[in-house]
């Protein structure tokens, strides 16, 4: 629930903005919802890349893992050495240590529980 201006980048909580058109407070350019639209490039994606080569479990939530750049998220994570587990309502037949598939909403809450229950994540 946050806007970001367009051309300065300040993030605010949309609530406590005006409307029909929010505009910075800043810099007076419009806001937009703080988002990545299909065909925008993340911000912050060299720090992704560096996350995901320093991480030891990559969990993908919900997305198809298969529109660039987000495509190649688990593959450098899983190069780098990190166990990778997908949960999707669909299969995409993307090779992952584990896949789980089904609503995301009724199956994150349960592999929480079970691994919190289990002292962590298992890969058996």
């Amino acid at each position: 629930m946050q806007a970001i201006c367009t051309e300065c980048g300040t993030i605010y909580d949309v609530t406590k903005i005006d409307r029909p058109v929010p505009k910075c407070g800043k810099c007076g350019n419009i806001l937009r919802p703080n988002v990545v639209w299909f065909g925008e490039k993340p911000r912050g994606l060299e720090k992704i890349y560096k996350l995901l080569t320093n991480s030891s479990i990559f969990i993908s939530i919900g997305t198809s893992g298969i529109v660039y750049p987000a495509s190649e998220f688990y593959l450098i994570a899983k190069e780098s050495g990190a166990k990778t587990i997908f949960l999707n309502i669909e299969d995409f037949h993307i090779d992952a240590d584990q896949y789980f598939p089904g609503e995301v909403a009724v199956l994150l809450p349960h592999l929480v529980d079970k691994w919190i229950e289990h002292g962590g994540i298992s890969f058996n």
